[in-house]
């Protein structure tokens, strides 16, 4: 403990008076901006193609995702930390079926032939209900127990209006009537082309066989049948229910006793069958911020630490691309539970997740984790000095991959540039990043580096809880994206997102959330905190301010 006081003290005065007498290095020249703006923008577009089928952990898109990292690293002659560059791991998937059999009274129908499959978790049989369903008739539904459910859209609905149809049908009907059991099924025909919602499949239906009608021979049996009707569901699983992800790894070997690491993760959604925000049909999740900026980001890094070795000379620099942070930092863990004398070696991990939305007039750039070291302020303060648009937040910890080297008690910083209305969505694609700021996040992440060559150690000091909870993830959500960049009191909405409470409710971006219940709301950690306590079987009262006007909205959580 003394020695750590010490230590802070020392550090303190040091880089304060070597923040007087210099100014904020720039290390990039206009010709290197320009450089390399082009490589960054080179990375995102090649790396959030559709060709990379959103990169989801486990999947042919993540490992395609994987050699382009490989083939840079080794043009940049940066070597692989281990005997290969990829460290591999297991993550676990459902098993996929191999045959299905329905049989509806003593009629066999089989897979893929006369039915479809969203998802089949396990045999079934029982009681098969009826209810045709119309967009016109939404607010008559009721289900129980198993169900055959014939949807009929007007024709003349466009494809959108469609999709958002049947997303209503099934949110606001289906769950709220259609039995929770294991081994109930829904099975579905439609006179439109069918596209489920994946969005509410993983919340709402996770324990339900999901079947829809692909036959005219099935769908005219069941509308021809006396309901209720006997049902059969077979079905035989492949073995395989473990998929093999890979974190990448690299890194300059400058034989010193201490290491930098330096991250981003790499997968994403693939087609966003969960975790996705989108209501509608699968659809390839490109991930240009999430996280393809982070990797283009942390490949301009190595490009810059390997060819300036003088300035960069008293640690050892590894490069690591994570998978599987979208299902829950899988990579991450697994890299420190397998790796512990890289670990000890490690005096600061830093994350780089969503950087491509940075713009110094508009959206500032969050730097989290700041209270993971006692001496990170004062090596900000030496390093770019007091800037408006960076936002220091000294806990969040949780949310990305740094958390994972957090719980090993090594200083982290998480690299951020705030949520948008394109966040797991489809919609996060390449022309909407930020180049010009990714270059200025670039300048200041060297000018910290650069200063972090010249210590040799950095004590490490644990964040209140209460400031750790997960970076945009909560138990619950209301749908709204919020203002991180807000100082006042209560919560600030940036942006709504479509079809979720908020918008129903009637909230507004520029709103400011300062009560739920009678829970007065003071910043965003109480927010998600107060959220993740709110119950789905009582209805809740929310406060707002709208311009000078306090107004209510009641609402209850799905």
């Amino acid at each position: 403990m003394i020695r750590s006081l010490f230590t802070s003290l020392f550090y303190l005065f040091y880089f304060t008076y070597a923040g007087i007498l210099r100014c904020q290095l720039s290390f990039l020249s206009q010709e290197e901006k320009q450089k390399f703006l082009i490589e960054i923008k080179k990375h995102i577009y090649t790396f959030s193609a559709d060709r990379m089928h959103g990169r989801e952990a486990g999947t042919k898109g993540e490992k395609k995702a994987s050699k382009y990292i490989i083939r840079t690293l080794k043009q940049l002659h940066i070597q692989p930390l281990l005997d290969t560059y990829e460290d591999r791991f297991t993550i676990p998937s459902l098993p996929s079926v191999k045959k299905a059999v329905l049989i509806v009274d003593k009629t066999t129908f089989t897979y893929p032939n006369d039915f479809g499959i969203y998802q089949l978790l396990q045999d079934d049989n029982g009681l098969l209900a009826f209810k045709q369903l119309s967009y016109q008739s939404v607010d008559t539904i009721s289900f129980t127990g198993s169900t055959f459910a014939k949807l009929e859209i007007d024709p003349k609905l466009g494809k959108k209006h469609w999709e958002d149809s049947l997303s209503f049908l099934m949110i606001e009907k289906l769950k709220q009537k259609f039995a929770y059991s294991t081994g109930n099924t829904l099975l579905l025909a439609s006179n439109r082309p069918m596209s489920l919602p994946s969005k509410i499949i993983p919340r709402y239906y996770s324990h339900q066989n999901i079947l829809f009608v692909r036959s005219k021979k099935l769908e005219k049996y069941l509308t021809n049948s006396r309901f209720p009707i006997k049902y059969g569901i077979s079905v035989h699983f492949s073995s395989d229910t473990t998929s093999v992800s890979r974190n990448i790894l690299g890194w300059i070997d400058n034989q010193a006793p201490t290491t930098i690491l330096l991250s981003a993760h790499y997968d994403h959604l693939g087609y966003g069958l969960s975790n996705s925000r989108n209501i509608g049909k699968p659809m390839v999740h490109n991930g240009a911020d999430d996280n393809a900026s982070g990797v283009a980001f942390v490949l301009a890094l190595a490009k810059y630490i390997i060819s300036h070795p003088q300035l960069f000379n008293n640690h050892n620099y590894i490069f690591a691309f994570w998978s599987a942070e979208e299902k829950g930092l899988l990579g991450s863990k697994h890299f420190v539970n397998k790796y512990p004398d890289i670990l000890n070696k490690t005096i600061a991990a830093l994350n780089f997740d969503m950087v491509g939305r940075f713009d110094s007039t508009q959206r500032p750039l969050y730097i989290l984790g700041t209270g993971s070291s006692p001496i990170w302020d004062s090596l900000f303060y030496v390093s770019f000095g007091e800037k408006n648009y960076i936002k220091k937040v000294p806990g969040s910890i949780r949310g990305s991959d740094q958390y994972s080297f957090y719980i090993k008690q090594i200083p982290v910083l998480f690299f951020f540039t705030g949520m948008h209305q394109d966040y797991h969505t489809h919609d996060d694609d390449p022309e909407k990043i930020y180049y010009d700021g990714m270059i200025k996040i670039l300048e200041i992440t060297l000018n910290l580096l650069a200063e972090l060559n010249k210590i040799k150690y950095l004590p490490f000091s644990n964040v209140p809880e209460e400031n750790t909870i997960s970076h945009g993830r909560t138990k619950h959500s209301l749908g709204i994206v919020p203002d991180l960049s807000w100082q006042g009191k209560g919560v600030r909405i940036d942006g709504i997102v479509s079809g979720k409470i908020a918008e129903k409710i009637g909230l507004q971006p520029g709103d400011i959330i300062v009560r739920i219940n009678e829970i007065d709301i003071e910043n965003i950690y109480q927010y998600m905190q107060v959220l993740n306590k709110l119950t789905s079987d009582k209805e809740h009262l929310i406060f707002i301010l709208r311009q000078e006007n306090k107004l209510s909205f009641p609402f209850q959580l799905n």
